[in-house]
């Protein structure tokens, strides 16, 4: 088990952070604790908190997303097949 320094423990939680897919806290912890003791849940969530494409993410619903990849994609339509 590691400690890790103030100056390191950004670019771990970043690296963990892209490994897991964007994931939440609990994947980037389970990630990140079997290797390092103090890194917290609050420091990821911060972290998390300002991911510009976790925000982007959350903005639109899921409906959104479908519905235009969908639509573009020309796999939504009005007849029966």
């Amino acid at each position: 088990m590691y400690y890790v320094g103030i100056k390191d423990t950004c670019d771990l939680i970043t690296k963990a952070h892209i490994a897991t897919g964007h994931g939440g806290r609990n994947r980037v912890m389970k990630h990140l604790s079997s290797k390092y003791a103090n890194i917290t849940r609050e420091a990821v969530e911060l972290f998390k908190s300002f991911c510009v494409m976790c925000r982007e993410k959350k903005k639109a619903p899921l409906g959104t997303i479908c519905w235009t990849v969908c639509s573009e994609q020309g796999a939504l339509s009005t007849g029966a097949n």
